[in-house]
């Protein structure tokens, strides 16, 4: 949801069947892999073996956000021996 308020009203008034989680884009903190800590994991493995799984996905900006908070602290290696 955009707000925090908004989910609060999602949780009171909604009548959800089943509990559910709400992550307010206003109050997100994320994280993304710095550049230099994947350079550091490519050069230990070969920059055509891993990536960063934020750099993999396409979204609309204004989600940003929240792909940030779920994809921004993954690495994607090519293979399990990777």
């Amino acid at each position: 949801v955009k707000t925090a308020e908004a989910g609060g009203k999602i949780i009171k008034y909604g009548q959800l069947a089943r509990r559910t989680n709400i992550i307010p884009l206003d109050k997100i903190r994320s994280h993304v892999i710095p550049p230099q800590v994947l350079k550091k994991a490519q050069s230990l493995v070969g920059a055509q073996n891993v990536w960063r799984a934020i750099d993999l996905i396409d979204y609309d900006r204004s989600d940003e956000k929240a792909m940030e908070h779920i994809f921004g602290g993954v690495l994607v290696c090519k293979d399990i021996a990777t």
